[in-house]
């Protein structure tokens, strides 16, 4: 058989088309590789926006007011959303929260309550004023109270604490700023009268104490200074605590409002305004200070404490606190006291 030797113009033909499938075959191996790795980008862009979109949709959120026109405030330490105002219909969920003072943090966690079944009539409020300055509002309602006719009336002294104690959180949160000192007290003063009209407005015939207790932060920003404000209309604790005021190496409690003042009655709040005029004050903020208010339901347990374990109530407080920076062995253990009567305790702490 004779063979027929190839055209060489048909070998260049084939060459190139061979050439150029190579050709071919590679760019598409480095083009689809190009391709499913920008794919993979692009899905990993998209999540991160979904993300993304979601934290500032939280973010957005964080001061927005709820359907009770209280602010909202974001609980730092676990991230979760809490309500300062202290609504009776959501205590659980309310968790602590976390603000900064002259570069220093500050912790307000949630607050001790013991409520007995036939009474609750303790109120107890926590979080932000001016969405900044860490607070805790404490009101007892007074069981028995006289009435618009000279009548003892009874059960309306929870009705009043809330009003009384929602009141005066509103007022503080619209009125405080960063202000003059003298200024920040005359609007404290302002929220006993406020908290008396609402329950003028409400009808509301009882009566309750309130103590108040914040940090507030001012000045200008380049030299600001911190001050704990307090008052209280009534009887109850209100206990300063400051590493930087030891005697004999002890930490000193300063009793801002002792407690134990009560005789047969106590100052309160009514329709007719203040009992007695509410106490209001300041005092300088050292680092790491702690201040703790309760209402006289704790009264026993200081003496309990006082008695059982040879310390100072706030000692024991403090103790519990700054070994552990939470509340969880404190509270465990204020509930295995025996109650005669509603009871809650809130702190502010600060680290150095």
């Amino acid at each position: 058989m004779e063979i027929v030797p190839v055209p060489l113009w048909i070998m260049y033909v084939i060459t190139i088309v061979w050439a150029f499938l190579l050709i071919v075959s590679l760019w598409v191996i480095v083009f689809g590789r190009q391709r499913i790795r920008q794919s993979s980008n692009n899905r990993s862009r998209a999540s991160q926006s979904k993300g993304t979109s979601n934290i500032l949709r939280s973010t957005s959120m964080a001061h927005a007011p709820d359907n009770r026109g209280n602010s909202m405030s974001i609980e730092v330490a676990s991230g979760r959303t809490t309500d300062p105002s202290g609504g009776a219909d959501d205590r659980s969920s309310r968790e602590q929260v976390v603000a900064t003072i002259m570069g220093h943090p500050v912790l307000c966690p949630k607050p001790f309550e013991h409520q007995l079944p036939d009474k609750g009539e303790d109120r107890i409020l926590f979080g932000l004023l001016a969405e900044r300055w860490p607070f805790v509002i404490v009101a007892d309602g007074v069981s028995d109270s006289e009435g618009n006719g000279g009548d003892i009336v009874s059960g309306f002294g929870g009705n009043a604490a809330q009003a009384v104690a929602e009141t005066a959180k509103k007022h503080l949160d619209s009125t405080l700023r960063r202000k003059h000192l003298h200024e920040i007290l005359i609007h404290v003063r302002e929220a006993y009268d406020q908290g008396a009209e609402e329950l003028k407005t409400q009808k509301t015939l009882g009566k309750t104490t309130l103590l108040v207790a914040f940090l507030c932060e001012i000045g200008e920003p380049a030299s600001p200074k911190a001050f704990w404000v307090y008052a209280y209309e009534g009887d109850g604790s209100i206990v300063l605590m400051s590493p930087q005021r030891k005697i004999d190496g002890k930490i000193w409690r300063t009793e801002l409002l002792a407690p134990g003042q009560k005789y047969e009655s106590t100052a309160s709040i009514s329709q007719g305004g203040p009992s007695v005029a509410p106490v209001v004050g300041c005092v300088a903020y050292e680092p790491g200070d702690m201040i703790y208010l309760a209402s006289d339901g704790m009264d026993a347990v200081q003496k309990a404490v006082r008695q059982n374990k040879k310390v100072f109530f706030a000692n024991y407080i403090w103790d519990c606190f700054e070994k552990t920076h939470e509340t969880t062995q404190l509270y465990s253990e204020l509930s295995n006291f025996r109650y005669d009567d509603d009871a809650v305790l809130g702190l502010i702490w600060t680290r150095k």
